[in-house]
């Protein structure tokens, strides 16, 4: 498959200088990495997800076509095991956008583990190769897991990269929202969600959006709309 031609109103980014290739990972950063994959692994087998809308995840699975999923950061833990279990493990391949910050260091390890391929950069660190990268794994046939209002928030803002890389690879996003009835959150700032023991876990699957040859005003509005239906999802779930 040929990468998708760019769209003609959207612009990647120029490429980030040289210097700021993303730290390697200490011993420390690796350590920490096994003991939170083994922590997601070990809590995970105790949840029984009940889905709402699944099909339309899990036929991105069967059919291996290349979509961007898209969850807020404070679902993040459950999302990762969620994905790792009904599509990675299930043969569905995926990239995922990481921050070139130490935390992102961190996340990379974690990632990889958890047999995702990663994208290191942001908008404000090395955005136009991480987009490109994006971009060509897509259109690889990989699909692609954005935190929309990562790495650092506000939370619940949805950033206008991921409208772009939609337009740019021509292909639809997924919206998704995972919640647990007995959880913990954690004193960061998106107050992550992690699930106690045999935790209920609720998922919530959206429709399908396409965006393309849209201008400026199009773009924000699109924007507004994904971060809206985020929101709905997450609602639900947490009912």
């Amino acid at each position: 498959m040929s990468e998708p031609a760019l769209a003609p109103a959207v612009s990647v980014p120029a490429a980030a200088p040289a210097g700021t290739a993303p730290e390697p990972p200490s011993f420390g950063a690796r350590l920490t990495a096994r003991l939170i994959w083994l922590l997601l692994a070990t809590l995970g087998a105790t949840l029984r997800p009940r889905w709402s809308g699944g099909e339309r995840f899990h036929r991105v699975v069967r059919e291996r076509r290349p979509t961007i999923l898209v969850v807020w950061h404070h679902q993040l833990f459950l999302a990762s095991w969620l994905i790792w279990s009904f599509g990675v493990r299930r043969g569905l391949p995926v990239l995922v956008l990481i921050s070139r910050s130490r935390d992102g260091t961190l996340g990379t390890e974690v990632g990889r583990l958890l047999g995702a391929e990663v994208a290191r950069g942001s908008t404000s660190r090395g955005g136009g190769p991480a987009l490109r990268q994006l971009v060509r794994a897509l259109a690889g046939g990989r699909t692609v897991l954005v935190i929309p209002d990562g790495p650092r928030g506000p939370a619940g803002e949805l950033k206008p990269g991921v409208v772009a890389l939609a337009e740019l690879a021509g292909v639809p996003v997924l919206p998704l929202a995972v919640a647990v009835d007995r959880g913990w959150r954690l004193r960061s700032w998106d107050r992550m969600v992690i699930p106690k023991p045999f935790a209920r876990l609720r998922v919530l699957v959206g429709d399908e959006q396409r965006f393309g040859g849209l201008d400026e005003a199009g773009r924000e509005t699109a924007r507004r709309q994904l971060q809206d239906e985020l929101d709905r999802l997450t609602a639900a779930a947490s009912l």
